[in-house]
């Protein structure tokens, strides 16, 4: 019975990439029960979410043009450590601005590993199987 590394990769991948999305989500969805506790205003925790959420737009916005200059592998790197060093600190700020800025910089190493991770699933397998890599029907029922 023959293998095909082909799936093993993109199994690797996909269990990799949803294991990160999932603590990086986890660590962020407590930001609201964080700035309870913190006792910070309603407005001030309005803006920290809108400045949170607007990160993630634009780090997958600019995700591209730092793809081109690092390349994906140490895009990766660079975004797993921004998002635990992010995720990390986020549970010792104790003002808003701190809350925003570790949140800001969790969220931007998420937006930048969203998109580097497509590029590292589709560098390692053949151009035949990008449809299936991302997702794709791999098989149609008729």
């Amino acid at each position: 019975m023959k293998i095909n590394l082909t799936v093993l990769k993109q199994a690797k991948s996909v269990i990799f990439t949803t294991l990160i999305n999932k603590v990086g989500a986890i660590g962020l969805s407590l930001v609201p029960v964080l700035l309870v506790e913190r006792h910070i205003t309603t407005q001030q925790s309005a803006a920290v979410l809108s400045a949170i959420r607007l990160t993630l737009i634009v780090g997958v916005l600019s995700s591209g043009w730092v793809l081109d200059r690092m390349g994906g592998r140490f895009t990766v790197l660079v975004a797993l450590l921004m998002s635990a060093v992010g995720l990390g600190l986020l549970p010792l700020a104790s003002t808003a601005l701190f809350i925003a800025v570790f949140g800001m910089l969790a969220q931007y190493g998420d937006g930048l590993i969203r998109i580097a991770f497509r590029v590292i699933l589709t560098d390692s397998v053949p151009f035949e199987n990008h449809k299936e890599a991302l997702g794709g029907d791999v098989k149609k029922i008729v």
